[in-house]
């Protein structure tokens, strides 16, 4: 799994700490979004979430952009 996100973000956080605190940071990879570069914007991102909100997760064709869901 990948989760597109921007570390300083309080939803972000939410969601490092609890895969984290549940042992699967094996299983994740966090991908940094640069808001300045416009990352959350581009049509790669738009397509996993078209709403270009940060913590997106990815697991194979799966994109789920919700952080309370993640």
């Amino acid at each position: 799994m990948q989760v597109y996100a921007l570390p300083p973000s309080p939803p972000c956080m939410l969601v490092y700490a609890t895969v984290y605190q549940l042992g699967y940071e094996d299983d994740v990879t966090f991908i940094p979004v640069d808001f300045k570069a416009g990352d959350h914007k581009k049509p790669e991102f738009l397509a996993l979430n078209p709403l270009g909100q940060i913590p997106t997760l990815k697991d194979g064709d799966f994109g789920l952009g919700e952080g309370a869901a993640i």
